[in-house]
């Protein structure tokens, strides 16, 4: 395996590393844009965002989302705010409620450096979670293990999500996990995934494909 350097350089940051409440939105209207007409609008767009949210609530518990939306309106990060997300988890365990707030107390757990217990809150998402959610959870959870000093357990995460077949940004699953790679000192892992990712049209984006080219150039001066 390479030796890695590190260079004098800003260390690049994870794309959607941690995913907000709108990019899980956005996550629904990625699998579900079949069903959006062509040509839409920032109004019509912004009713599918509605619609999504919607959509994880799980329209039928109209008590457990007025429970999510008062546990959001206690002070961030609060013990308060804590025991409410917990609350609405064990009241409504199987919807689309609790899967957020699984998500959301993941979230209080990283902001308050809490890792493992963030990577506890996500997990359930990430492994058995709304379709709609699942790679949301499984981006969180290898966001939390990076956090944590786990680099190798995050390309690994990362590298779950890639394999997902329900995942539609897969080309982001897998540049971060060819990032956690690096950050590992993995640096032929990471440049596996970065030459195909430079090539593979089918998974990358234009901007991907330059960073992927970019990286190959900086990890060929950089290691021996």
């Amino acid at each position: 395996m390479g030796t890695y350097k590190r260079l004098p350089r800003e260390k690049e940051k994870f794309s959607a590393e941690m995913y907000t409440w709108l990019e899980h939105a956005h996550q629904w209207f990625n699998v579900n844009w079949r069903l959006v007409l062509a040509g839409i609008g920032s109004v019509a767009l912004l009713a599918v965002v509605v619609i999504a949210i919607s959509s994880f609530m799980g329209g039928r518990d109209e008590k457990a989302k007025e429970m999510f939306y008062s546990a959001g309106k206690l002070a961030p990060g609060s013990d308060d705010q804590v025991a409410a997300y917990n609350k609405v988890i064990s009241s409504y365990p199987r919807t689309g409620v609790a899967e957020v707030a699984r998500l959301k107390l993941g979230d209080l757990y990283y902001a308050k450096g809490d890792y493992q217990k963030a990577i506890d809150s996500y997990m359930p998402v990430a492994k058995s979670g709304d379709s709609l959610l699942k790679i949301a959870g499984m981006h969180n959870v290898a966001a939390a293990k990076l956090a944590n000093k786990d680099a190798a357990g995050a390309a690994e995460e990362y590298l779950k999500a890639y394999k997902d077949p329900k995942n539609m940004t897969k080309g982001i699953s897998y540049y971060n996990a060819a990032l956690a790679y690096l950050e590992a000192g993995k640096s032929d892992e990471a440049k596996q995934i970065f030459t195909a990712l430079a090539k593979d049209d089918a998974v990358s984006t234009p901007e991907l494909k330059e960073k992927s080219k970019e990286q190959l150039i900086w990890l060929a001066a950089t290691t021996k």
